[in-house]
């Protein structure tokens, strides 16, 4: 699973996996731009694609991008061209004219007419006409009046009285007194003052970090986060890293709205894709051929050269030795510089040799001590096993001493009485033979049964007080062997 080929030496890369390659089977490692789990995320999508417009910058954010337009552009790849005129903002016929930076324009008032976009008359408001410290307003066909809370009327002329009309905008008003002359604003979540009027500002606190701009809601804020940022608060950096954008090995750094690949050796770029090419300089010298490798190159040398960077020129003489008849080789030098770059490298190589050959001895000396270590571990316990298992028989010889000994104590009554009554049945009852008989013979049976039970007692007693010396046991055989004739011998038989 995983390879397909002929031979089975070919890579099947992980399902859907669009920007990568494979070397081992089940795998998408991906190539230099892409990243996510099958390579699908373009990371570097304002290089690949520029898609702002109009000299508008391009930022990278994440697996998608930003524009930031310059002035008198917008839109989201800055494709509009901003006019500031486009919507007539100038009133009673004045004329609009933008301005050379572009985002601005100004209106030419004819006469009779002033303000920003030409708006009020002259003559409407000279004289303030509103009263109540009312706002005029100039307008087409007079003047308004912009009349403060509590006040009404074309010129604010007059006083409200209690809470009609409401005038505590979005609030709730209370009437006080007898005739509801005053009131009381009580406002909702968000809004303060006396009529309600003032939106609290929530962004007062500054509560989004990392230079996210707030903005202000009713009774809340929302934070716009700048690119490699997120969050409520743009609390949270966006971590590059994890779209896995660095290549060959090389180690990801995250950083704000970027990353650093730090490559390893031979690689270079923003991804450390881009294989160095150590045959750049020529190193190779007399015409050699430069393969270059990973961090490194190999020199193939023309025909009468070698070194490691062919500087040193083979010619073959034969010359006659005091020692020896044989012909010997003689190498000269070519090129003083080379020679100097060779003596450099191969004294490198030396070093590192030296360097490997102690790594392998003091792995040597610590795999020997390990192995000592082990056998000293085994051998104690080895050891340890033996003496358990000396001391479980030393118990059961022990066990089985005491078994016998009350056994023996047993039979050794039991024969007492067995003789004196076999004795009295002979003396007291002579002619009763064959009762008697039958008693003597229980009896003689009895005793050989002691007899052969001493005899195990003394074969226990030798195993449990000579248990260096089970040879003796060995060798001989103790067995009990009941004759017909003689009921009471004992023989003793060698094997």
């Amino acid at each position: 699973m995983g390879w397909t080929g002929q031979d089975c030496s070919k890579c099947v890369p992980y399902p859907n996996c669009k920007n990568g390659y494979c070397n081992i089977g089940m795998e998408c490692i991906c190539k230099e731009g892409w990243g996510g789990l099958l390579c699908d995320k373009d990371l570097n999508y304002c290089t690949n694609n520029q898609p702002c417009q109009n000299g508008g910058l391009c930022s990278n954010t994440g697996d998608s991008f930003t524009c930031k337009c310059p002035p008198g552009f917008a839109g989201e790849y800055c494709e509009r061209k901003l006019d500031s005129c486009e919507h007539s903002p100038c009133l009673n016929g004045a004329t609009c004219k933008q301005n050379n930076n572009q985002s601005n324009y100004t209106c030419e008032c004819p006469l009779g007419y002033d303000g920003r976009h030409c708006e009020h008359p002259l003559s409407a408001c000279l004289n303030n006409p509103c009263e109540n410290e009312g706002s005029c307003i100039d307008g087409p066909s007079g003047f308004l009046c912009a009349c403060k809370i509590g006040y009404s009327g074309n010129k604010c002329q007059h006083k409200q009285k209690g809470c009609q009309p409401n005038p505590c905008h979005s609030g709730t008003c209370f009437s006080n007194g007898t005739n509801n002359e005053s009131y009381q604003c009580q406002c909702r979540a968000g809004f303060t003052g006396d009529h309600c009027e003032i939106n609290i500002n929530d962004c007062e606190s500054n509560p989004c970090l990392n230079s996210g701009s707030c903005i202000d809601d009713i009774n809340s804020f929302r934070c716009r986060c700048p690119p490699g940022f997120i969050g409520q608060h743009c609390e949270l950096n966006i971590d590059e890293c994890l779209m896995r954008p660095c290549a060959n090995g090389a180690t990801c750094i995250d950083r704000i709205n970027d990353y650093q690949c730090i490559c390893p050796s031979g690689f270079t770029g923003k991804d450390c894709s881009i294989n160095i090419d150590e045959c750049a300089t020529q190193p190779c010298l007399n015409n050699g051929f430069c393969i270059d490798q990973i961090n490194g190159f190999e020199c193939s040398c023309p025909p009468n050269y070698s070194g490691l960077l062919c500087e040193i020129l083979i010619r073959a003489e034969n010359s006659t030795s005091s020692s020896s008849s044989s012909s010997s080789m003689f190498y000269t030098t070519d090129d003083k510089n080379g020679m100097d770059q060779s003596i450099q490298n191969i004294s490198a190589a030396k070093t590192s040799r030296t360097s490997s050959i102690v790594i392998i001895v003091v792995g040597a000396i610590v795999l020997i001590i390990l192995i000592s270590v082990c056998l000293v571990v085994c051998k104690q316990l080895k050891h340890q096993g033996i003496k358990l298992n000396r001391r479980k028989d030393e118990a059961e010889a022990q066990r089985q001493n005491e078994h016998n000994a009350i056994m023996n104590s047993m039979n050794n009554k039991y024969l007492d009485q067995c003789l004196n009554r076999s004795a009295a049945n002979v003396i007291v009852n002579p002619l009763n033979r064959p009762a008697s008989i039958h008693q003597l013979n229980k009896c003689h049976k009895i005793t050989n049964e002691y007899v052969h039970s001493a005899q195990l007692n003394k074969y226990a007693t030798m195993h449990h007080d000579g248990y260096k010396t089970k040879q003796i046991n060995n060798e001989q055989h103790y067995s009990i062997k009941m004759s017909n004739h003689h009921p009471n011998t004992v023989q003793h038989t060698d094997d």
